[in-house]
């Protein structure tokens, strides 16, 4: 795989002798994460957090795992192979992650019942390299952009918060980047496949390529998988990128 994304990215770069023209743009864009988790990961999740907050008092109990709000900023260099075809790299932030919220009942030592809400988010913070290609529809100012994305994780970081029973707390932990399932929480490569309809916007003399997009994660990046297959989680990431191309080349 490491060579296999070497290769890539050495294609993106000798792209630009190839290109007849080159625009480079800065990228910015909110995004949301919908968790794609095995259902044994589900109840696991679950179990830990009614083990922790409640001992032996449950009476019922809700676990949801709503979207994780993030983003993506950077920049894209756009090689312009023809008219209606170019190849899309660069460099980004992609800020991906996971939510858990649980709503529990439990009956405390004199009996009453009490409810507890607690929360949980993973935050990991992904350097993306992606290899886009760039399809033009026609002179309707549409594009369909589609290619891989190569992410390497550089943080990640877990905040954890509960209020019930009269109490409340929080806490932050960084979560470790490694493949070992004993030790690490996040693994430090995932590959995800890029799909967006853009829309170019003239804005002065230079375009602004609005795109909404969806990247499904095509590994899984939780490395507990390694150890059992029953458990494991990929990214699904839908949102919108704004893109204010500089022409640097043109011929």
């Amino acid at each position: 795989m490491k060579s296999f994304s070497i290769s890539i990215l050495m294609l993106a770069l000798c792209g630009s002798a190839f290109a007849q023209s080159i625009k480079i743009a800065p990228v910015i864009g909110p995004g949301v994460t919908v968790p794609m988790l095995s259902t044994a990961l589900k109840n696991l999740y679950t179990d830990g957090f009614l083990e922790d907050y409640l001992d032996d008092y449950d009476l019922s109990s809700k676990g949801t795992f709503p979207p994780f709000a993030g983003f993506q900023a950077g920049a894209l260099v756009d090689y312009g192979i023809s008219e209606k075809i170019s190849l899309q790299s660069g460099l980004m932030f992609n800020v991906k992650g996971l939510t858990y919220k649980l709503k529990a009942n439990f009956t405390d030592w004199e009996g009453d019942v009490q409810s507890l809400k607690a929360k949980t988010t993973h935050s990991i913070t992904y350097l993306e390299i992606p290899v886009w290609f760039s399809f033009r529809l026609g002179d309707s100012g549409f594009k369909i952009i589609a290619g891989p994305g190569f992410n390497f994780a550089v943080g990640a970081k877990a905040k954890s918060k509960y209020s019930g029973g009269g109490e409340s707390g929080s806490e932050t932990e960084k979560l470790d980047i490694g493949t070992d399932p004993d030790f690490d929480s996040v693994k430090p490569f995932d590959l995800n496949v890029n799909f967006s309809v853009a829309k170019e916007i003239p804005l002065g003399d230079r375009p602004l390529e609005i795109s909404l997009f969806a990247q499904p994660s095509v590994t899984k990046w939780m490395p507990m998988a390694k150890e059992d297959s029953d458990y494991f989680a990929r990214h699904f990431t839908a949102g919108i990128r704004l893109a204010y191309f500089f022409t640097i080349k043109d011929y």
